[in-house]
């Protein structure tokens, strides 16, 4: 047990409106994501877990625990839970996949933990979080702070944010009052896969040009590539229209590393069935459906009605609803975008980064994950109801995209 006593930055506080409905909806439908690293070289088990207690002091969040009494995080002593696993036996996706169908309960704590695979010359660190206290940036820049630890950095100490709410609205949720959650949830009996594709650097750099050239963005080719690839293979994504989710970053702070906590809000791009557009077209099209969503007044509008809905003491059924209504959809992409890390960590490279990987809940639902690491791309696929080789379809359509330039 860490004696976290003597940093007071952690001392807890009241759930914010988008942290409360990610929790709240936990309990209907496990709603955690897994990030990757792999490093070169070997890291013996006692380095990790010193690592691994100093990320815990340099992000409150992630030494908190929920109370269901009063809908705040509580300080805890619990360290982060490190399993270990060999490559020979296991491989990173096989336990993203373990890591998606293990739920966070009721009374976790702390909300993340950490598996190892080790191999003989690389090994692989991943970090399942509760969506409640991170998103994929902050778990990218927890990543790159925990190796910087391994490799004999000094983290720090940081006071535990504030709810990303407050970055937009002037008043914070009151103390909850109000009948405790029903009992937490049990194991799923979900069958997920994990897959992952990383492109050649000179693919990525080629890719990325190519949307400057035409007016988009790698976010908007990545919504065209899923959309074209899965109407190509299912007759429901032909017939449309086809639903996908977009995450969008509201703090630029945890772009920087500064805290772990969530700061997205959602938005939905739709692309007409029957291929109506594809290429560049769609690509293009679809960055256009993003643009409102980035504006300053269309997330304080989005975030004061779910702080208004929180305020009201939901349940996990109206949670559970209001999640379907936000992300209901056919695909989703969620990109963290291209991390500033150095390859080098003194006595290891950092190699290769994967996710997030993660699932909401929608049926049928194709997760594309993304982000740029060492000057290449990595994309994983995360599902429930595989669409056979739609991951190397993707590919090929991004690869079509860069051949029709």
């Amino acid at each position: 047990m860490n004696n976290y006593a003597e940093h007071p930055t952690g001392t807890g506080r009241r759930l914010g409106a988008t942290e409360e409905l990610f929790w709240l909806y936990n309990f209907a439908s496990p709603f955690h994501f897994v990030m990757a690293a792999t490093i070169t070289g070997r890291v013996e088990v006692g380095e990790w877990r010193r690592a691994l207690n100093a990320l815990q002091i340099r992000n409150p969040l992630m030494r908190m625990r929920i109370d269901p009494m009063t809908r705040a995080f509580v300080a805890s002593d619990a360290e982060i839970p490190l399993r270990g696993v060999s490559a020979e036996t296991y491989t990173w996706q096989e336990e993203m996949e373990r890591e998606l169908v293990t739920p966070f309960s009721e009374n976790a704590m702390p909300l993340i933990r950490a598996t190892c695979i080790s191999g003989v010359d690389r090994q692989t660190i991943l970090l399942a979080a509760h969506h409640s206290i991170a998103d994929g940036i902050s778990i990218s820049f927890a990543l790159h702070d925990l190796l910087r630890a391994v490799a004999g950095a000094e983290l720090g100490s940081t006071r535990i944010p504030e709810a990303h709410e407050t970055t937009f609205l002037p008043s914070r949720l009151p103390p909850f009052q109000g009948d405790p959650i029903a009992p937490a949830p049990t194991a799923t009996d979900r069958q997920i896969r994990v897959e992952g594709v990383e492109l050649s650097r000179e693919n990525t750099s080629a890719l990325l040009a190519a949307c400057r050239r035409n007016g988009t963005t790698l976010q908007g080719a990545l919504c065209a590539a899923l959309v074209s690839a899965g109407s190509a293979m299912s007759a429901a994504w032909r017939d449309g229209p086809v639903r996908i989710l977009v995450p969008v970053s509201t703090d630029p702070a945890s772009g920087r590393g500064v805290h772990s906590r969530v700061a997205i809000t959602v938005n939905v791009v739709t692309a007409a069935g029957g291929r109506v557009q594809s290429g560049w077209a769609l690509a293009s099209e679809l960055k256009g459906q993003l643009l409102p969503a980035q504006e300053q007044a269309t997330i304080r509008g989005a975030l004061s009605a779910l702080t208004e809905l929180i305020g009201s003491g939901p349940t996990i059924e109206t949670a559970a609803g209001v999640m379907t209504s936000l992300f209901g959809s056919e695909g989703m992409v969620t990109n963290v975008g291209a991390l500033p890390f150095s390859p080098s960590y003194g006595r290891f490279d950092l190699e290769r980064m994967w996710g997030p990987a993660i699932l909401t809940g929608s049926p049928g639902e194709q997760v594309l994950g993304a982000l740029t690491v060492n000057g290449a791309l990595h994309l994983t696929l995360s599902n429930q109801a595989p669409l056979v080789q739609l991951m190397p379809s993707v590919v090929n359509e991004l690869m079509s995209l860069l051949g029709s330039t």
